[in-house]
């Protein structure tokens, strides 16, 4: 099981109704950040995230590319790994996105079969 982020963090993670998430071409290139949703399973305090242009998606080619990045919330920065999401996963952001972002009229096209596989759990990067 990967390591996790500290409660605290979980909990504004929670309540953010987004982060930055920020990514590189390659180490050495410039900082990218991008706004997305966030989302925390309450139950492993796993955070995951979902490109709502699917693969296409510069930030998760950037992060798929170059797995080491960053999120910010409010004014913490963290240093991040990406993983791909597994099938249940997949599922399970879908669930935890519809709940969280019910009202929210975007809440849709991050539904749609074809973003799907572009979901991400972030989990603590251990340099």
């Amino acid at each position: 099981m990967p390591a996790s982020f500290p409660p605290p963090l979980l909990q504004r993670l929670t309540g953010a109704y987004s982060i930055k998430i920020e990514t590189r071409d390659r180490p050495d290139a410039p900082l990218h950040r991008t706004t997305v949703w966030v989302a925390v399973d309450q139950a492993t305090g796993a955070v995951y995230v979902r490109s709502v242009r699917g693969p296409r998606g510069n930030w998760y080619r950037r992060l798929l590319a170059n797995p080491e990045g960053g999120m910010a919330v409010s004014e913490e920065h963290v240093e991040v790994k990406a993983v791909p999401a597994t099938v249940d996963e997949i599922t399970l952001v879908s669930d935890l996105f519809r709940r969280k972002y019910a009202n929210d009229q975007h809440m849709l096209a991050i539904q749609r079969p074809e973003v799907l596989p572009a979901t991400l759990q972030l989990v603590p990067r251990e340099d």
